[in-house]
């Protein structure tokens, strides 16, 4: 009896994994026909609490500070991702992009100008934030993630995350992980061939 038992739960993680790796193999070749939507923080509510209470000097300097990360990540992408077309949009349209779709919310190429969202149907979405484990809580390192276009954390096999050095200058801090992230996917993609 107990040799049946086993029996029946090797055969049952193994179809599941052949399950993962499809399910897997799926999302890399949409990816590359898709478009990644990078989601950077706007921390709009705490600039918008400094400015109720006229506190525009902090404020101001939680904006500029936000900004120069955004414009680091945004070259980061420019100059070490090629697997697939980048764009961008702010956090504060995240419930937006959910709920109401992508024709919806404003989305920014490298140069930060506005385009057009029509064309735009598949989509993922990535940020630098915590990785979620598998029971949902957040893990304390921060990496480079991918989504799938309702938020969802990708998962292995997938090479959904690439973690941020921390001992680096602000621009490798970005750098290295986008490009750690384009070679993985490239290299997953390469598989399926």
């Amino acid at each position: 009896m107990k040799i049946i038992f086993f029996i029946l739960l090797f055969f049952s993680f193994f179809f599941f994994s052949i399950g993962q790796e499809n399910h897997s193999e799926r999302q890399i070749k949409q990816l590359k026909e898709s478009v990644l939507l990078v989601r950077l923080k706007d921390r709009k509510k705490e600039i918008e609490y400094y400015k109720k209470y006229d506190n525009y000097q902090e404020a101001n300097a939680i904006k500029n500070k936000q900004e120069e990360i955004n414009n680091l990540i945004i070259r980061a992408f420019k100059n070490h991702f090629d697997f697939c077309p980048v764009y961008f949009f702010y956090s504060s349209e995240s419930t937006k992009l959910l709920k109401e779709g992508i024709n919806n919310i404003s989305i920014f190429n490298f140069e930060k100008q506005i385009v057009p969202t029509d064309a735009l149907s598949s989509f993922f979405i990535a940020e630098f934030a915590a990785i979620r484990d598998t029971d949902g809580t957040t893990s304390s390192s921060p990496a480079l993630i991918i989504m799938d276009n309702k938020f969802n954390q990708l998962e292995k096999p997938f090479p959904y995350n690439s973690l941020i050095p921390i001992f680096l200058s602000k621009e490798k801090k970005y750098g290295r992980p986008v490009y750690k992230m384009n070679k993985s996917l490239w290299e997953y993609f390469n598989l399926f061939k």
